[in-house]
């Protein structure tokens, strides 16, 4: 395993104006549309979800959000770099909490528990409960990189069966 390195969340502009060429040019009349969640979102609901994100969305925003707690990257098994959030708790409790996301989420799930967990005295708790929090992504999620094949349980690729 590699040395952790900070790591900050910034989209570049670039690739942001990409992504907004790519939603104001979608063609929405392409899709079949059963009005209902049978087969995924409705197509109304996706539509008013991109107007939002391109009228009134503040990503500049939303990356200081994510920036307030420290994130990290590290290399793993030679080939792959995971990303995860460690925000280092109040006091001197050794202890630590590893929250995992699942499929197909982040870690973002957790940023509401991540402070008080953390940091029980802002919240009317005793500092000395605090806990190092430790939010991985999963491989192949959020910032982290996706391993190359399937792995087993041990990290190691898994052979066919055939």
């Amino acid at each position: 395993m590699g040395q952790p390195v900070p790591f900050t969340v910034e989209v570049p502009q670039e690739k942001l104006g990409a992504i907004r060429r790519r939603v104001e040019e979608y063609p929405w009349e392409t899709l079949d549309d059963l009005g209902d969640w049978r087969s995924g979102p409705p197509v109304g609901y996706v539509r008013r979800v991109a107007d939002h994100w391109l009228s009134s969305y503040d990503w500049r925003a939303a990356e200081r959000e994510l920036n307030r707690f420290a994130h990290f990257m590290v290399g793993v098994e030679g080939d792959l770099e995971l990303h995860y959030v460690h925000e280092r708790g109040s006091g001197s409790n050794q202890d630590a909490v590893v929250l995992i996301h699942g499929w197909p989420s982040s870690v973002y799930d957790f940023w509401e528990i991540i402070e008080p967990l953390a940091h029980p005295e802002r919240f009317g708790g005793d500092a000395g409960e605090g806990v190092d929090v430790v939010v991985p992504s999963v491989a192949g999620y959020g910032w982290s990189g996706k391993p190359r094949g399937r792995r087993g349980a041990a990290g190691k690729p898994r052979r066919s069966i055939r």
